[in-house]
């Protein structure tokens, strides 16, 4: 997405006029519903956004309208109407996709991690029959504006009926739907049905994705690398420096950030269904519940297939704190072979870091290393954690 050098602080406010990128953008193709009513274009930092009016106040919103010639990595935008196989992929019982044109891709730019925090920026990607992609971007100048921010983001949903965000269930969807509720706003997303494309995109491109982060994904599955751009991390400090100085700064590489953000999440979608257009049986019935897990475990003749879906059950029990339930796996999994390190690792973890039951933890070490045929490497490791839970025990 091509942004005009950072400007000054935020310019005196431009005469009445469209948005522009390049050519003018027809009203018709600029959004599948009637425009925002807005007064007058602002620059920020050369980054033409307008104000517009909503029941509670005035908000900034920047548009861009990519043609369906864009390609956004490896992927043309004109492609991401093609979701057939998506399906194959979704959880049973999920509300099937709708025609692009009705789904939201959402991303947001905050203020911190906790539930406490402002959405600054919600970018919301929509498709536009005959026109593009476009992406509108809602900005706060102030905190005060936080309401007339969530009502424009309101009329932004009108006429959609799904949502897709990339971790959108653990962090941007609960901090909005927080933010609707402490404003007295209706939420549209209450009852919408929502795809997270973070585990779907786990599931199948983890391998070489390292922790899954969406710039991981875009670089393994889209092969698009991003230059230039400012790191997430960075970003909350440029939003408290920008109020606590009115200087533009490097908000306009925010805005580049966000909307790269959106871009992926289309392309994920496509490159999801089209995998699902390609999948093997044994993919399209792999489990992805924790009962599912379970009686592909009980069910499994292959030990291969039963080591995995014992592993995979164990990891979800780790990552939701059920450490008991966790314990019982790998015990599980002892059991059923004595040569596998990673069921002792993984327990011993738990009970020295986390229910600090040391004595239990000995017992486990010792009983690993009498009964196992072990390689050099993994008896040293257990031996080290042995020694370690020994001297936390007292012994």
């Amino acid at each position: 997405m091509a942004i005009n050098k950072l400007g000054k602080e935020l310019d005196a406010l431009l005469g009445e006029g469209r948005v522009v990128r390049g050519n003018q953008i027809p009203e018709a193709k600029k959004s599948p519903r009637e425009p925002l009513p807005y007064s007058k274009e602002e620059s920020l930092g050369g980054l033409l956004a307008r104000k517009v009016k909503t029941q509670s106040g005035e908000t900034i919103l920047h548009e861009e309208l990519f043609p369906a010639s864009h390609i956004h990595g490896n992927v043309p935008l004109s492609d991401f109407s093609n979701l057939e196989g998506v399906e194959h992929l979704l959880p049973k019982n999920s509300s099937p996709l709708p025609a692009l044109e009705k789904i939201i891709f959402l991303d947001t730019e905050t203020t911190g991690i906790s539930r406490k925090s402002l959405a600054f920026m919600v970018g919301v990607g929509r498709w536009v029959p005959d026109g593009g992609f476009r992406i509108a971007q809602l900005f706060l100048t102030s905190p005060p504006e936080e309401s007339a921010l969530l009502e424009a983001l309101r009329e932004e949903c009108e006429g959609a009926s799904h949502l897709v965000t990339y971790n959108g269930k653990t962090f941007d969807m609960p901090l909005l739907e927080g933010r609707f509720t402490l404003n007295g706003i209706p939420s549209p997303f209450k009852t919408m049905p929502h795809l997270d494309l973070l585990p779907l995109a786990r599931r199948l491109w983890k391998r070489g994705a390292g922790s899954g982060k969406l710039q991981a994904m875009e670089a393994r599955v889209l092969s698009y690398h991003r230059e230039g751009d400012i790191p997430g991390a960075e970003i909350p400090a440029e939003y408290t420096r920008y109020l606590a100085t009115g200087e533009v700064g490097r908000l306009p590489t925010v805005f580049t950030h966000n909307a790269l953000d959106i871009l992926s999440l289309g392309a994920l979608l496509f490159a999801a269904a089209a995998a699902g257009r390609e999948v093997s049986p044994k993919l399209k019935a792999e489990p992805v519940t924790i009962d599912d897990l379970r009686r592909a475990a009980d069910e499994a003749t292959d030990p291969y297939e039963k080591k995995k879906h014992l592993r995979k059950l164990a990891m979800r029990f780790k990552r939701a704190e059920e450490f008991a339930a966790l314990l019982q796996i790998t015990a599980r999994m002892r059991e059923e072979d004595r040569c596998d390190p990673w069921p002792v690792i993984e327990a011993l973890k738990v009970l020295e870091h986390k229910a600090q039951d040391y004595l239990t933890g000995c017992e486990v070490a010792k009983e690993a290393l009498e009964l196992g045929f072990w390689h050099p490497d993994d008896r040293e490791a257990i031996e080290k954690r042995l020694n370690r839970l020994a001297k936390k025990a007292g012994k």
